[in-house]
């Protein structure tokens, strides 16, 4: 799944290059900045799990052993938890009052590759940001195509370099 977050990372940080100025050199910057594009573009959109109790939802019950789809992608857009939830803001997970990202899932559904992961997804996207000449979308976002391969994310990404 690393695989998949990393494309969907990287075009994340080419849409907002412009708010990424500097955090090559500041450790905790870029590790909140890459965080920060694994939440506004998770390639795990949902996560099964299987309820272990009745749970009332809305009016509704879930039975025990029914399967639920937990939707990562909008928990990372609740604007109860994230201020200026669509908003990308590269310091977001510098501050300590932020959110955790539910990507990785949670407690004994912790995956046990995040850091892994974390550094792969780093390392891509600091190469990306360290290219010179810098690298920008050469392709509008809209005509992006998406593939679907232990997570989702764009089939390709389209780049210029400024000379």
């Amino acid at each position: 799944t690393a695989g998949s977050q990393i494309p969907c990372s990287i075009l994340v940080a080419l849409q907002h290059r412009d708010h990424l100025t500097g955090v090559l050199d500041d450790a905790a910057r870029f590790t909140s900045a890459v965080s920060e594009t694994m939440r506004m573009e998770p390639s795990i959109p949902a996560i099964p799990r299987t309820a272990v109790a009745p749970i009332e939802l809305h009016g509704t019950t879930i039975p025990v052993g029914s399967m639920v789809f937990l939707c990562i992608a909008s928990a990372c857009r609740d604007a109860s938890a994230w201020p200026e939830p669509d908003r990308f803001d590269p310091d977001r997970f510098t501050r300590p009052d932020t959110a955790k990202l539910l990507n990785f899932g949670a407690g004994t559904h912790y995956c046990l590759g995040t850091a892994l992961a974390k550094i792969a997804v780093e390392e891509a996207v600091r190469a990306v940001l360290a290219a010179d000449p810098p690298l920008h979308l050469s392709e509008d976002v809209a005509e992006i195509p998406w593939r679907q391969v232990l997570g989702r994310s764009p089939a390709r990404l389209m780049v210029s370099a400024e000379a």
